[in-house]
């Protein structure tokens, strides 16, 4: 049988094409990779995720001014978006904050939330009262620190029982903990953990508790640049971890 050179060339460049195009996962796991602005101080501006799952895009957005920070977060997973005003006291912590959900320029939901310290300024209780809930109690969250690092934390309100897990608890490594790579608004709510997070147990779960463990590489500058996190999940059959791998690139504004 005759087989044409053209066609062989074409079905190469097709291939070719087609798999330059697919997005590859890391050999250990499926990754995210998040674009961080930061200025010298570590405050972040923007956080861009592009991620292995597209439907989890987002961009988060950083506007401060005096005495309000506004936070706005665009989903790939939702049309609007997410804004969010920080009332920032005299400390620079946020005090209280309105969280609103924006389609086509209307509010469709929004929460107020309260927020309280100890004498170090670590946060130690967050207060949230959503308007559509005005005749359930609020949901509060309260937080336990130890020799500077986030240990504990625990829920009650709504979501005890309801949404689990119901609490956490945190181990620590010995690196130094310098941007907020987990909620990133660690430069206005209460100080920043000291220590990069080992493991973290969820508790309330009716299957059990789930546990991830964190393995860091860092760049030059002591920043973490890939971040491998292994998930022992319950009621899962599956003798082998889920790995995730988060990489991080930053930009210095």
């Amino acid at each position: 049988m005759k087989v044409d050179a053209d066609c062989i060339l074409v079905t190469l460049l097709f291939f070719l094409v087609f798999t330059s195009g697919c997005k590859k996962e890391d050999a250990n796991g499926p990754t995210d990779n998040y674009t961080l602005e930061i200025d010298n101080d570590y405050i972040i501006y923007k956080v861009s995720l592009s991620s292995f799952d597209w439907t989890n895009n987002f961009i988060i957005e950083y506007v401060y001014s005096p005495g309000n920070i506004q936070e706005t977060l665009t989903s790939s997973a939702q049309p609007g978006k997410q804004v969010t005003i920080y009332h920032i006291n005299n400390s620079g912590f946020a005090d209280s904050s309105q969280f609103s959900i924006y389609y086509d320029n209307n509010i469709f939901n929004s929460y107020t939330s309260y927020f309280h310290y100890d004498s170090n300024n670590y946060m130690k209780m967050k207060i949230d009262k959503g308007t559509d809930y005005a005749n359930q109690p609020p949901d509060t969250t309260f937080y336990d620190y130890h020799n500077g690092n986030l240990i504990a934390k625990w829920w009650s309100g709504r979501s005890f029982g309801i949404n689990f897990p119901v609490s956490s608890t945190y181990t620590y490594n010995s690196i130094k903990n310098f941007v907020d790579i987990e909620s990133f608004t660690g430069a206005f709510m209460g100080k920043l953990s000291q220590n990069l997070i080992e493991s973290i147990s969820n508790y309330g779960h009716p299957e059990g508790t789930s546990i991830k463990r964190y393995q860091y590489i860092l760049n030059s500058n002591g920043l973490v640049e890939e971040r491998i996190r292994t998930s022992f999940n319950p009621g899962n059959t599956d003798p082998n971890p889920i790995k995730q791998i988060d990489k991080f690139e930053y930009i210095l504004r």
